[in-house]
């Protein structure tokens, strides 16, 4: 007898099926050399965006990760195993793109360095996280917080010093002691302004960079995650 899944498990299987159709595509890309007359050098937003995204990604994986081990909800614990194993995936396919520009993995330039002008998203309001679900979870205004305001001490990871959406070293340390819907709401709430800024810099990178493969793995990015922060959102409604 076939079971009948529930909108919410649909919605989480869908975004789980639309990350998979992404790395897919991601995969094939990645596994040929760059074809373009013009290898990107190290100033390069393509090089930029490879290094940082890396960064952004590895705390994603590491947030969901958390997220896995202490959810007793399983569609929390699909979509954080998902999103887990996508981003893992690619963070090593960004590592070879370097490796076959002949670039390192990391760089002298500051983060974010590649960008030009600011991350400011008039056109699409979805992009400035939702604080009102009330998670305890300040200051995040699609920006990475290094420093709290109260005491200057460095908060966030010097890596990603600047980049969208990065939670907090006290975020994260927080969702390490949560269980339960408490945890799970955390989780949300943070992956969702953690995927808001990823799409940030996947646009930025569409508009920067210069090589095809940077370009379609930026598009494809734009449409993952949109479709895992419409999942998120409508998953974090449901457990207020």
């Amino acid at each position: 007898m076939f079971s009948v899944l529930s909108p919410a498990r649909f919605k989480v299987l869908l975004a789980g099926l639309v990350v998979a159709l992404v790395l897919g595509g991601v995969a094939l890309f990645g596994a040929q050399r760059t074809v373009s007359a013009a290898v990107p050098d190290e100033a390069s937003a393509d090089a930029g965006f490879s290094r940082d995204m890396q960064v952004h990604h590895t705390q994603a994986v590491e947030m969901s990760m958390i997220a896995w081990d202490r959810s007793d909800d399983l569609d929390v614990k699909t979509i954080a195993y998902d999103m887990a194993t996508a981003q893992q995936a690619q963070i090593g396919h960004m590592s070879t793109w370097l490796e076959n520009w002949d670039l390192g993995q990391s760089s002298s330039l500051e983060p974010m360095a590649w960008m030009n002008g600011d991350m400011e998203t008039d056109e699409d309001p979805s992009m400035t996280p939702d604080s009102g679900h009330g998670d305890g979870v300040d200051g995040h205004e699609g920006m990475s917080d290094t420093t709290d305001s109260a005491t200057g001490a460095a908060t966030g990871a010097a890596a990603g010093a600047g980049m969208p959406g990065l939670a907090s070293e006290e975020d994260l340390a927080r969702l390490r002691t949560l269980t339960g819907v408490e945890g799970d709401r955390l989780f949300l709430t943070l992956m969702i302004a953690h995927h808001r800024g990823g799409v940030m810099m996947a646009q930025a990178a569409l508009g920067e960079a210069s090589n095809d493969t940077v370009k379609d793995f930026a598009q494809k990015q734009v449409i993952a995650q949109q479709a895992d922060i419409e999942a998120m959102e409508e998953m974090l409604t449901a457990r207020q």
